[in-house]
């Protein structure tokens, strides 16, 4: 069984529809994200588009700031997730796991890239402890990614291995991988690190916010061969 595909930043109905058709469990949207990057929608501009995530899939919207921003944004707009990626701290997740529950709103944090980062954000580098500082908080998953705040916007950022591995071992609650993932190189990603979810954004695109086609079949093609590890 192969794991959960997200694709993030989209910006098109055409392309909202497309996921939908092929099966793709969650569609991302970055909005009112707190850093200049291709893929940032309006709140409003999300709004358009949220009504058409259906057939199963589930949406989620990716944004960062102050926790009172987050939980206007989130109750506003009612996705089936929230994405912090903006630097939030431990405590702010908490809150907003707490606040954002009651409404069906579960919570997805990143774990960064960066020890400095990690440090900051949870006062601690160690990313397993990180992990189980999440899951102790009560979100619904981890994503261990390669772009935070710091590269948002740059091109060509690849998980590190090892930091999956680190978070994923330490954690029962669900492991998101992000960075990097593409057709070519999924298949292998998913043998040797065995994600519970693929989040893919530029892997499936032919420039910022325009998804192609072709490329996201080619993507689950390989998705569907690849062999997840034993237990």
């Amino acid at each position: 069984m192969r794991p959960l595909l997200k694709i993030c930043g989209l910006m098109r109905e055409e392309d909202v529809l497309l996921c939908c058709r092929k099966g793709v469990e969650i569609c991302g949207f970055v909005t009112e994200y707190p850093v200049q990057v291709p893929w940032n929608l309006t709140g409003d501009r999300c709004g358009e588009l949220l009504p058409l995530v259906k057939d199963g899939a589930r949406s989620c919207v990716v944004t960062g700031g102050t926790r009172e921003k987050i939980r206007a944004l989130a109750l506003r707009l009612q996705p089936d997730f929230v994405q912090l990626h903006g630097g939030e701290s431990l405590a702010v997740t908490a809150d907003l796991v707490q606040d954002l529950a009651p409404r069906g709103i579960r919570v997805i944090k990143t774990v960064p890239p960066s020890a400095e980062a990690r440090r900051r954000e949870f006062g601690t580098a160690d990313p397993g402890e990180c992990g189980r500082l999440l899951e102790r908080a009560g979100v619904y998953a981890a994503l261990v990614d390669a772009r935070g705040p710091d590269n948002a916007a740059k091109a060509g950022a690849r998980v590190d291995p090892s930091l999956f591995l680190a978070v994923r071992e330490a954690v029962r609650c669900t492991v998101i991988l992000g960075g990097g993932v593409r057709s070519e190189n999924c298949a292998q990603l998913i043998a040797s690190l065995d994600p519970a979810v693929l989040d893919v954004m530029t892997g499936v695109e032919t420039k910022p916010g325009i998804k192609s086609e072709a490329m996201l079949d080619a993507l689950l093609a390989a998705m569907e061969t690849a062999h997840r590890p034993p237990g």
